[in-house]
């Protein structure tokens, strides 16, 4: 570029250029090229601009005040970048009243120097107009006071910043700063620089948000200062304001979220506040840490919330800055900061731990009375009439205290029973907070575990009072898991502990309960496999615990595969003791027991066989389900038994197999007593002794000879008793026969003859005499109260007898209606034989007598039972189709919000976000205008026809997932294209999805939205789309077309329907033409089709974009910051402005 010797003078008073240049002899003087790009870039321009912008202030005496966005210009030669200066340059040159039009500009950064030379010469002659004695006030501007002087020695020349530099080198804080953030997050020195604008706002922002949401530049940032600390700190000493500001900025990075980052700034401000502490400016870090403006203690309290495991690093922290003032720090200045006493309480139980593991800081916290005064408000706050966020806070607290400074709480009885009592409060409170509860039994079992380890005498009372709570909570699942598993590790950390004072109350305790096996948990039995492997067991708990797992074993089919191995396992230990044999012997007459009576009362197998509308296939009676259910139910625990009674017999304990033997042999044969054939259960039971057979035969004959015996016995019996009868008979009528001949009366003929006074007294007793009227009426009274509590209770029986009668009619009526319903004519009346066929509209009249709405009926189409043509059909729509299905099942799932989400664990909220209800579906019919073709009982019987035919769930109707999606895609378009004015059933299922399409793509452009995703989903990236379209073209043309870096050839099927004669009706070409044209014109002017559309599959090469894969596991260098910097330029570039002007300008 070529300007005149006045302009580049002009330039090099404005301290723009360097008087270095080539001067021609026709008085011009020539820039080098790169000078000459600054010109294009407009960085010399807003250079010039800065000069004017200073010697106005000067003259008007005003502080001096930077351009807006000067900062922010940008080097290079892309077009991106040189609009993009032009712009805000022109911002200033508007602000000076100097115009420059648009093309001007656009010439300029093309290149044109003429045009250059026009603005340079016009800015000139400006200077000289408004400013004519300029030169003076440039020296002005060069001229610096002391203060300015200091700045301009921390200044930093970004263009001679070297990257590559040793840090240890480097002669400023801000050269050492910009040096390592421009290697660590591979910027250049003016991005980096940029960043510090505005007191470090900038690099803050990025510090918390990360790079791009990548945190690794951070960290390496953050590892590179920790590295060179003391350095950079000797540096920053130079001028403290920056220092300040530095560390304002970087402290940012303990309220990041990710951990790194924060764990590493944490050792930042700590290694600051122990360079502090080494030259004697304690003071100027404690000013800094407690000051409003930078508020170090804030951003700690913040980093504990965000991050509570670094605690310890906070501590730290508060010992470099507040060392000798830590009576106003944990009294004063942390109240100001959280004045809410339940953050109070939180932040404090939070930083205990780490206050304990350090002498200094607790020394000063036990001595200055903090301790006293933090247990004062914990105790206030920890009682039951206290709010329940704010006690769990204190509990909390008064729990860490104890288990890091127990010396404090239990230097008082008192106060230790205290804690103690008001965590089992807050245990028992769990029916208003269930969050309270489970902390309390949390810090509970904390504490046994601490004071456990230690043989702490309030151990022993923790333990129990836990037991208690776990007894009390049985009910409550949740409770009882928590406080199981919490049991486990105790018994795992601490063995010594006797395990019987919580499992004898806890077996006891479930087997008094009702229903005690459908109570029974995963947690449970987790809890007894573990005890079950416990050594500190005696006889008693063994013999309990053993029993508990058999009474499982024989009534919860459910889990007793899972107590299985644990039962045995137990009986494998102690099969020696005497009284685990004792208790196996009843065992096993027990399992036999239950076994016999289980076969007696089998059905026969015929009779377990599922009935169809409640009726038998034959005549013969069968069962209903609830007894063939119990039957399977009996047959599966008849199997336990066996397999128990196998794995007894081998353990291999001469004394049990010996008496078990022959118990399985004679239960055996009294079975096949009444079944008329061996058992097989009992055989293979018997095989585990010998050969069954030989075990049976051999005990048949014991037991003929002992039935044998019996009957002889009770023959010799009963002849003995029958002698004993007769012998006695004999003696008591001999001895009757004497003593009526020794005092019987003779027999007399004559009569007997009385006195007048035996007379008299036999007549008086024959007189009935006067009865008392109050008697009489006493009887009365009951009389009439018997004979109304009869009349009462005949009443009472008719009104329930009418009750009765109405429940049945009732029941009746509604039996008869669900018959209807589900299409059995017969109304289960006696004497009425089942009509399966109704005559036309007789269903529909029945329900409207009932004012109900007729379940609509609905077939499942299933795609596996069509063709194989029409299903690889259906399957290729599907798959084109994809994107579109996959956008609608986005878009309308979870678009209808609910609000019952209690109880709701992360999976179900898992599934709920990949599935979508049947309301959801619904709004989508109505969006797309398709509530003409189906009605909400259908939509929903279509929802239940899937999820029992397709998803196979038996509960849940109401919604489905992505494939149940697509499945209601093809059932909706079935039923589609099945009502006037066009049935399409008898055509392929492939050809109503097409149609169904269509109609939802019109309704689209109806509503005035875009069609894309239903024509091409590969056409929403327009640049792309047409690439592959050009792509496409050529590969139709020429298979082997070699594609360019980027895309690959994917084979893809395409369907198309065509309306052609079959050839199997072997017609004449001119007449299959003929009827060709007529379909087209009845397709046009009636609508319909004379010829049954054909779907044609073909296979096509594509062009498919490739999916680059790095294999570099850093994410992010230099080179691909660059390339998104380029990226993100040339996306500004093709901004509609510059695009319109460069296009009038040509």
């Amino acid at each position: 570029m070529e300007i005149s010797e006045q302009l580049f003078k002009f330039l090099v008073s404005f301290d723009i250029i360097p008087q270095e240049a080539t001067r021609l002899s026709n008085q011009q003087v020539r820039l080098p090229k790169e000078m000459s790009a600054n010109f294009e870039n407009a960085i010399y321009f807003a250079k010039i601009a800065k000069q004017i912008n200073r010697i106005q202030q000067i003259k008007n005496n005003l502080p001096e005040q930077p351009l807006p966005n000067i900062g922010s210009l940008k080097e290079g030669n892309k077009p991106s970048s040189k609009f993009f200066n032009w712009n805000i340059v022109l911002s200033y040159f508007i602000k000076y009243d100097i115009s420059v039009h648009p093309d001007q500009k656009t010439l300029i950064a093309s290149g044109d120097f003429q045009a250059a030379n026009h603005l340079l010469d016009t800015l000139h002659q400006y200077v000289i107009k408004k400013y004519p004695d300029y030169q003076n006030y440039v020296q002005k501007t060069q001229q610096l006071s002391p203060s300015k002087q200091k700045e301009k020695e921390n200044t930093v020349d970004l263009k001679k910043v070297q990257i590559e530099k040793d840090p240890l080198q480097t002669s400023s804080s801000l050269e050492f700063l910009i040096a390592l953030m421009s290697k660590s997050l591979h910027l250049t020195p003016n991005q980096s620089a940029s960043l510090m604008t505005e007191n470090c706002k900038y690099l803050a922002h990025a510090i918390v948000k990360g790079v791009r949401g990548l945190y690794d530049p951070i960290i390496l940032l953050f590892q590179n200062i920790n590295e060179y600390i003391t350095h950079f700190f000797e540096l920053c000493l130079k001028d403290m304001k920056i220092i300040f500001i530095i560390m304002n900025a970087l402290k940012t990075g303990m309220v990041c979220k990710n951990d790194t980052v924060a764990q590493l700034a944490c050792n930042f401000i700590f290694g600051f506040g122990v360079e502090f502490n080494k030259r004697s400016l304690s003071n100027k870090a404690w000013d800094w840490f407690v000051n409003d403006n930078n508020n170090g203690l804030y951003t700690c309290i913040k980093c504990i919330k965000r991050h509570p495991k670094l605690n310890e690093e906070i501590v730290k922290i508060f010992y470099q800055y507040g060392q000798f003032n830590f009576v106003e720090l944990f009294t004063t200045y942390l109240k100001v900061e959280l004045p809410d006493t339940k953050d109070h309480m939180h932040f404090i139980s939070t930083i205990i731990q780490p206050i304990s593991s350090h002498p200094f800081i607790l020394q000063e916290v036990l001595q200055n009375g903090i301790m006293e005064d933090w247990l004062e408000i914990a105790f206030e706050c920890a009682q039951p009439y206290i709010q329940n966020d704010l006690r769990l806070e204190a509990l909390n607290f008064l729990s860490e205290c104890w288990i890091n400074h127990p010396k404090k709480i239990e230097e008082a009885e008192s106060r230790a029973n205290q804690v103690i009592n008001h965590l089992i409060e807050g245990c028992y409170d769990s029916s208003q907070s269930v969050l309270l509860g489970i902390n309390c039994q949390g810090q509970l079992f904390r504490l046994l575990m601490k004071l456990g380890k230690e043989k702490n005498f309030y151990a022993p009372k923790i333990y129990k009072a836990l037991t208690q709570i776990l007894i009390s909570s049985l009910e409550n699942l949740s409770m009882r898991e928590f406080c199981l598993i919490n049991f486990i590790d105790i018994f795992n950390e601490i063995p010594s502990i006797p395990v019987g004072i919580m499992l004898e109350p806890y077996i006891s305790q479930i087997q008094a309960s009702d229903k005690i096996f459908e109570k029974l948990n995963v947690c449970d039995f987790q809890f007894l496999n573990f005890i079950s492997r416990n050594k500190n067991l005696n006889t008693k708990l063994l013999v309990l615990l053993i029993d508990f797992l058999g009474k499982i074993l024989l009534n919860n089919i459910i889990f007793s595969n899972i107590v299985h191995d644990c039962f045995m396992e137990l009986l494998y230990k102690y099969y020696d003791i005497p009284s685990v044999q004792d208790y196996l012997n009843k065992f096993i007459k027990i399992n036999l027991a239950m076994y016999y009576a289980s076969e007696k009362k089998k059905k026969p197998k015929e009779k377990v066989l599922p009935l169809y509308n409640n009726q038998a296939a034959s005549k013969s009676l069968v069962l209903q389900p609830s007894e063939i259910e119990q039957e399977l139910i009996n047959a599966q625990k008849r199997a336990k038994i066996v397999q128990l009674l196998k794995s007894i017999a081998n353990i291999q304990s001469r004394p049990i197999n010996l008496k078990m033997k022959p118990l399985v042999a004679h239960t055996a044969i009294q079975i096949e007593e009444f079944q008329k054939k061996e058992n097989k259960g009992m055989m293979h039971v018997l095989e585990e002794f010998g050969d069954p057979k030989e075990i049976i035969q051999e005990y048949k004959k014991e037991y003929q000879s002992h039935i044998e015996i019996q009957k002889k016995e009770r023959e010799e019996q009963e002849e003995r008793e029958n002698q004993e009868n007769m012998k006695y008979m004999n003696d008591h009528e001999k001895k009757v026969t004497e003593n009526l001949k020794k005092y019987a009366l003779k027999h007399q003929k004559k009569k007997i003859t009385l006195t007048k006074e035996e007379q008299y007294k036999l007549a008086q007793l024959r007189k009935p005499q006067e009865t008392d009227p109050k008697i009489l009426q006493i009887i009365e009274d009951k009389k009439k109260e018997y004979k109304a509590k009869q009349e009462s209770d005949q009443k009472k029986k008719e009104v329930e007898n009418q009750q009765i009668e109405k429940q049945k009619q009732q029941l009746r009526k509604q039996l008869e209606v669900r018959s209807i319903e589900q299409g059995i004519a017969a109304k289960n009346k006696p004497d009425t034989e089942a009509n399966h066929l109704f005559e036309f509209g007789s269903r529909e009249k029945e329900m409207k007598k009932d004012n109900k709405k007729v379940s609509p009926q609905l077939n499942y189409f299933d795609l596996n039972q069509e063709e194989d043509r029409d299903k690889l059909m259906a399957e290729a729509l599907l798959k084109k189709y994809h994107k579109l299905f996959r956008h609608l099942f986005v878009k309308y799932s979870n678009s209808i919000q609910t609000f019952d989400n209690q109880g709701m664990t992360f999976d179900k909220l898992k599934d709920k976000a990949q599935s979508i209800t049947s309301a959801e579906v619904w709004k989508m019919i109505k969006d797309y205008e398709l509530i003409q073709y189906i009605t909400q009982e259908e939509h929903k019987t279509i929802f239940k026809l899937i999820n029992t035919n397709y998803l196979n769930k038996k509960n849940d109707f109401q919604q489905i997932d992505f494939k149940g999606f697509e499945q209601y895609i093809i059932q909706f378009s079935y039923k589609f294209c099945s009502k006037p004015p066009q049935d399409l059933r008898h055509l392929p299922i492939s050809y109503s999805i097409e149609k169904l399409i269509e109609y939802m793509k019109s309704i689209t452009r109806k509503q005035g939205h875009s069609t894309n995703i239903f024509e091409d989903p590969d056409k929403i990236n327009y640049e792309e789309f047409q690439m592959k379209q050009e792509l496409n073209k050529q590969l139709k043309q020429n298979p082997n077309t070699e594609l360019p870096e980027g895309y690959k050839k994917v084979q893809e099927k395409e369907l198309a329907f065509k309306y052609q004669v079959p050839q199997e009706l072997m017609l004449p070409q001119g007449m299959k033409y003929g009827y060709e044209i007529l379909n087209e014109i009845f397709i046009q002017a009636l609508g319909f089709t004379l010829i049954e559309p054909k779907a044609v599959e073909s296979t096509q090469y594509k062009a498919s974009p490739q999916v680059k894969r790095k294999s570099s596991p850093q994410p992010h260098n230099a080179d691909n910051y660059r390339v998104q910097d380029q990226q993100r330029d040339q996306s500004k570039s093709k901004s509609p402005q510059p695009k319109s002007r460069l296009k009038s300008k040509n």
